[in-house]
């Protein structure tokens, strides 16, 4: 796993609900007012238990954007 430094650590607060859908690669934090969605273009690790989101440096595919044109 590669390294993962404090500034890619994100505490999520009591009162946000985090959705995540592993196929569409998308992230959905909600509340009872706002809903923020974010598209991930590096892989992440979630720690329910302690209400945490890492953000790791891995891409989700090997092949660069310049290879999937060709």
């Amino acid at each position: 796993m590669n390294y993962i430094t404090k500034r890619h650590i994100i505490k999520i607060p009591k009162n946000v609900s985090m959705y995540y859908c592993d196929n569409t690669r998308i992230v959905v934090f909600t509340n009872s007012f706002t809903q923020k969605t974010l598209m991930l273009k590096t892989k992440i690790i979630i720690e329910q238990k302690k209400r945490m989101l890492k953000v790791t440096r891995e891409p989700f595919s090997d092949t660069s954007s310049n290879e999937k044109k060709d």
